[in-house]
């Protein structure tokens, strides 16, 4: 089986000087724990992971939102 059979097929990225907080909601909303950084030409630059957001985050709003996207979706 290959990686192409098992990827999605549409990525949710971000860019480099995105709002943390749009890339928060993003995350939440997809369910997805990583988010692809790009560049203006759709070039991967980094990843934006949960775990770096909760180990940079002080204020509560953050912790919320990480919170948020580590739960389980409804079935």
């Amino acid at each position: 089986m290959s990686v192409r059979e098992v990827a999605s097929p549409e990525v949710v990225t971000v860019h480099a000087d995105d709002e943390l907080a749009n890339a928060l909601e993003l995350m939440a909303s997809h369910q997805v724990r990583r988010l692809p950084v790009v560049d203006d030409n759709n070039s991967l630059v980094g990843i934006l992971a949960q775990a770096d957001v909760a180990l940079e985050g002080k204020d509560k709003a953050v912790g919320e939102m990480v919170e948020e996207i580590s739960k389980t979706p409804p079935s």
